[in-house]
């Protein structure tokens, strides 16, 4: 099925722009009297930058243009207007200070058409979306967090020793623990260990969503590309055979809890923790409040593991191509928590190298180095620059994550930037990769406790290097970006082992109670 589910085939899509062009009566003309729009590149008559959209990793091109234009770059297709914000500052005046605004979602119909519609963040800003984001917002309370962590510190014990016994399948193992920390909460479902069908079946839908979200944006900036891509055979079947996954995803794991309930053995979830609050409902609400309940539970899912995974494989890739960092990190946690336990999440505020590490980690490999677009729901003016009602506003984290005036050197690996002179951590914790305003993500953290005990507890007991191949040389890691919203590393090989025999034994011997 997933050749169904991509659009790859970028000579068909230019052909289509222009065949569209042929259609198009779209004008651009700007009144007198109005301010002008920020800077980009020069638009060509009627069409105006819809050739100059990049398809492949756009947030390059976008970083290049706001080297040239400056931190708010705008360009046009037949009157569709797209605003890049390639600075934190413009991206905190505009989409935080302003966030009443700027958090509504552009209308993506191939998105909606794929089934993603039921997915909150790409759900346009008004009562449905208040509605479940609230509802998160109830299950991921700051103060309700220390529920999670002895789930999260058991399953991420468990990713270590399988590090330890399976060191190849270790992209296996992440996708495993990042999966199972966020099933467990929306579900009470343990993954089985090697590929899991359940979590293989939620990573096909998020991938559905996360591969075609940048090009349904480009795509939207010509509206009649879509109709003409509608006439093409297969189209129909293509949408059928996608919402029809999207539906079996959402509804297999949602079985699995009532199953669980009926037998007596579920585990306290989201999910058995609705349908425990709404026992006694009759028909049709029941049903209703199913569907709304697989959705929640399946937005647990797709708003998590993909951007965990991606961050935890960054980690080992940046662990493999900086070894002093590495050393550094196991040095702090050596010297600050000795050699008879392990890190717990009370060691935290007590290894700051270790969290500006992490820190670095998310900053330089961004899991998402384009945030999900917003759109304006009224005119407004920036710095004297109109931003029309309607416009698409992307935040270009990649762009924030490069921009020298806040990162000296900005393509070297270097926690310190995290630190002051005396080794403390500096203020600079701003969640790029967790969104912006409104639309900031609810589970963040959530996500940052399951990051952070991971690393932690890899680095105080694994040494990760590059693998040796059959003759004895090292194999090279490639530091490439992949083409995806979220940019999970390409398949590469290392060596994970256990730093010492006694490490391994501490690995056995630790009492799983959580911290």
């Amino acid at each position: 099925m997933s050749d169904l589910l991509s659009l790859k085939d970028e000579p068909r899509l230019y052909f289509l722009v222009f065949l569209a062009a042929g259609l198009a009566l779209y004008g651009t003309l700007r009144p007198k009297n109005r301010p002008s729009y920020p800077p980009g590149p020069k638009p060509l008559p009627v069409a105006g930058n819809l050739l100059q959209l990049p398809i492949t990793r756009p947030w390059l091109r976008f970083t290049k243009w706001g080297k040239q234009y400056g931190d708010v770059v705008h360009i046009n297709a037949f009157g569709y207007h797209i605003v890049i914000l390639n600075s934190i500052n413009a991206a905190n005046d505009v989409l935080d200070k302003h966030s009443r605004i700027f958090s509504d979602r552009p209308r993506l119909r191939l998105i909606n058409f794929l089934g993603g519609d039921f997915a909150i963040p790409m759900m346009p800003y008004g009562e449905t979306w208040r509605r479940s984001r609230g509802i998160l917002q109830q299950k991921f309370r700051s103060i309700d967090l220390p529920t999670f962590r002895p789930m999260e510190y058991e399953k991420a014990h468990e990713m270590v020793k399988r590090f330890m016994n399976k060191p190849d399948d270790f992209f296996t193992h992440v996708k495993n623990y990042t999966g199972g920390v966020t099933m467990n909460v929306a579900y009470g479902y343990r993954p089985s260990e090697g590929r899991d069908h359940i979590l293989e079946m939620a990573d096909e839908m998020t991938h559905l969503f996360t591969d075609n979200l940048i090009k349904a944006t480009i795509m939207q900036a010509f509206p009649p590309l879509y109709r003409i891509l509608e006439w093409f055979p297969g189209h129909n079947e293509w949408g059928v055979q996608a919402r029809k996954m999207v539906d079996e995803v959402l509804d297999f794991p949602f079985r699995f809890v009532q199953s669980e309930i009926s037998k007596g053995t579920a585990q306290s979830s989201f999910t058995s923790d609705q349908l425990d609050q709404i026992g006694n409902l009759k028909d049709p609400d029941l049903k209703d409040k199913h569907k709304w309940i697989k959705e929640i539970a399946g937005n647990i899912y797709i708003a998590g593991t993909d951007t965990m995974n991606a961050a935890l494989l960054s980690f080992i890739q940046s662990m493999v191509l900086h070894q002093d960092a590495q050393k550094k990190a196991q040095a702090e946690i050596d010297r600050v928590i000795g050699h008879e336990r392990l890190p717990e999440f009370s060691d935290r505020e007590s290894l700051p190298y270790v969290e500006a590490l992490y820190r670095e980690v998310l900053r330089y490999r961004p899991v998402t180095p384009l945030g999900i677009p917003h759109a304006a729901t009224e005119d407004f003016l920036y710095n004297e620059y109109y931003l029309p009602e309607k416009a698409v506003v992307i935040p270009n984290v990649w762009a924030m994550t490069r921009d020298e005036r806040v990162y000296s050197i900005p393509e070297k690996f270097l926690p310190e930037r995290f630190l002051t002179p005396d080794g403390k951590l500096n203020d600079d914790n701003i969640p790029l990769s967790y969104g912006f305003g409104r639309r900031i993500c609810v589970g963040r953290l959530l996500a940052e406790d399951t990051l952070w005990i991971a690393i932690a507890l890899t680095l105080a007991t694994c040494n990760i290097t590059k693998k040796t191949d059959a003759n004895g040389r090292l194999v090279d890691v490639e530091d490439v970006l992949p083409d995806n919203l979220v940019s999970t590393p390409l398949p590469f090989e290392c060596s994970i082992r256990a730093r010492s025999a006694a490490k391994e034994k501490l690995m056995d011997s630790v009492n799983l109670d959580g911290s």
